[in-house]
């Protein structure tokens, strides 16, 4: 038993058994770890997985361009922002159609 403030010298030694459950419950607890991460890793892979070069990069590029053009009129680069946000609208709607089917 674990008493509050009690310590044990480097110098003592205490007898450590193991019962049969012991075994069991570290057994299970592996399990449980693997499956943790088996599944873990199929959802960073159905749901995380990067996008190879990215979506709608022309798009973007084309509103940094106009930002780093217009840096005090940045109104005039909304029609670009526009149609980036329909672009990466579009792209997360396919996506979720494969991610489904």
């Amino acid at each position: 038993m674990f008493l509050m403030g009690a310590s044990v010298s480097s110098t003592e030694s205490r007898d450590v058994t193991f019962s049969p459950d012991d075994i069991i419950n570290e057994e299970l607890f592996k399990e449980a770890a693997e499956e943790y991460t088996r599944t873990v890793e199929r959802l960073e892979n159905k749901y995380m997985r990067p996008t190879p070069g990215g979506c709608c990069t022309a798009a973007e590029q084309r509103v940094e361009d106009c930002y780093q053009s217009n840096p005090d009129k940045t109104l005039l680069c909304s029609k670009l922002v526009a149609e980036y946000a329909r672009c990466v609208n579009n792209f997360r709607l396919a996506t979720a159609r494969r991610e489904v089917s």
